[in-house]
């Protein structure tokens, strides 16, 4: 069998569908890639270590929001918190503030819910 023909009948082979191996149209293939993708939702977990400023960066609303989850977090607008924040994890803001890791992140869910996220 010469080079030509070994690729022609390669070719068929894959245009058929060789048995147990069926080959997907390459159009139906994107289509699945761009549904994929648009269901696609990038998943954002608070862990203690999180920088706390990142959690306002991902969800800018919450500025304006995070003293409605606990009182103490009326703490975060003195001087000294906010030179602080930039730098500092969520647990780290927790302990400053007084509030627990776990009242911190089921607030920060009912004002995601709230929000439609």
């Amino acid at each position: 069998m010469s080079d030509k023909e070994s690729l022609k009948s390669m070719m068929d082979r894959v245009k058929n569908g060789p048995t147990g191996f069926d080959v997907e149209p390459l159009s139906k293939i994107h289509r699945e890639n761009e549904v994929n993708t648009e269901k696609k939702e990038e998943s954002f977990i608070i862990l203690p270590t999180t920088p706390f400023r990142e959690v306002f960066e991902k969800y800018p609303f919450l500025t304006d929001k995070i003293y409605s989850i606990h009182p103490n977090f009326k703490k975060l607008k003195s001087p000294l918190m906010m030179a602080v924040i930039p730098f500092a994890d969520v647990s780290k803001v927790c302990e400053k503030t007084g509030v627990p890791f776990q009242v911190f992140t089921r607030g920060v869910e009912k004002l995601l819910a709230e929000h439609g996220l």
